[in-house]
């Protein structure tokens, strides 16, 4: 996926395109992005990952995509969390919660549950309980025909597991 984006996509970045056509472009490249960083934090490659996901957030801010930018800081979150830098983890879960603006409910529990995991973890009990709690009621609220694809695997499992 490294030499795909190297070779064949960051070359397209450079073009001339309608501002629409760019716009997708960028959100395009900032998913290929988003997917090695994940791919680079399953691997251990922590350095990466985190060079990626900040590459991925400048084309998601580029396209104007503000949700797939929260999602990104949250898993940005969530790797601190890994690393053990929870106070690192909880600035960057409410950064994208922040960010998200009016998400659809799936992104929102996605988000609450990440800043849940980081309050939890740095053992901020009362933030912890408040950020579960939203995103409960925007576990209830999920409908898959209102979300992004990129949040389609967030289940109310991923909240149990948390919690």
């Amino acid at each position: 996926m490294a030499d795909l984006l190297a070779r064949q996509v960051v070359p397209m970045l450079h073009g001339t395109y309608a501002e629409a056509v760019g716009r997708d472009l960028m959100r395009a490249t900032a998913t290929l992005c988003g997917q090695l960083a994940f791919m680079s934090y399953d691997a251990g490659e922590h350095g990466i990952a985190q060079h990626h996901l900040t590459i991925a957030l400048r084309l998601a801010k580029a396209a104007d995509d503000r949700l797939y930018g929260a999602h990104l800081l949250a898993n940005l979150a969530t790797q601190a969390v890994y690393l053990g830098h929870v106070r690192d983890a909880a600035r960057l879960a409410e950064a994208a919660v922040d960010g998200a603006g009016r998400a659809p409910a799936a992104v929102r529990a996605r988000l609450y549950t990440t800043a849940a995991s980081a309050y939890g973890r740095s053992g901020e009990r009362r933030a912890c309980r408040a950020a579960l709690a939203k995103a409960e009621r925007a576990v209830d609220r999920m409908r898959k025909e209102d979300s992004p694809r990129w949040v389609s695997y967030f289940s109310p499992a991923h909240l149990a597991g948390t919690t």
